[in-house]
């Protein structure tokens, strides 16, 4: 990633250190070639439901696929396991005890936008698709919150395990390929402002 672009991904609706900035940052030493998108608006359909947006954190564009990211900044210590709808954070409340907030199953949070990332990649073929679930390196993840397929991770662990899964997977894209992917799906980081209002309101009505 260019400096240009770079300064640009920080200074976007204000994301200075945020954990986004923080796990491309991770990433920024993975061997080329590889492109980022961010905060993409991909059109969903389901058989109940109109037509919605659905949104993803991160997008990484390597040779050995697609990796869609979905980042928790959460501190404090993180409970849950890959079946339950709800997962919990739990925090100190500053007396001697603690207080606990529920928040949506982020593996399945992010299965959906894995989902709606296939259907609209379909058309330029058979294009493998990898799931990671990061969270901030201030927390603690006190369960079993991984599945074999699934990977949630610091965002200290987020380059080995792509590497890892880099790996197993072998190169199935070239660098025009890649090139060609950041292109097409470009337009999704760039939505109109309506778009993204209307997806946020969506969005708070799927997570309760």
């Amino acid at each position: 990633m260019k400096i240009s672009t770079l300064v640009n991904f920080m200074a976007e609706e204000d994301i200075g250190l945020g954990g986004e900035f923080l796990a491309y940052m991770a990433l920024r030493a993975l061997p080329e070639p590889w492109r980022m998108l961010r905060n993409l608006l991909v059109p969903v359909t389901t058989i109940s439901e109109m037509l919605h947006d659905t949104e993803i954190d991160l997008v990484l564009l390597h040779t050995s696929g697609v990796y869609v990211l979905e980042v928790k900044e959460y501190s404090g210590w993180i409970f849950g396991n890959p079946k339950q709808k709800h997962w919990t954070q739990t925090l100190p409340d500053g007396r001697g005890g603690s207080v606990k907030h529920s928040f949506y199953n982020p593996l399945w949070q992010n299965y959906g936008h894995v989902q709606a990332l296939k259907k609209n990649l379909a058309i330029l073929g058979e294009v493998p698709i990898h799931s990671i679930v990061v969270f901030g390196d201030y927390c603690e993840l006190k369960t079993q919150l991984s599945t074999p397929n699934e990977p949630v991770v610091h965002t200290r662990e987020l380059a080995e395990t792509v590497t890892r899964i880099a790996a197993e997977q072998g190169d199935c894209l070239g660098a025009h390929e890649v090139q060609m992917l950041y292109r097409y799906l470009w337009p999704l980081e760039n939505p109109s402002a309506r778009r993204r209002e209307e997806q946020i309101k969506y969005a708070k009505s799927k997570m309760t």
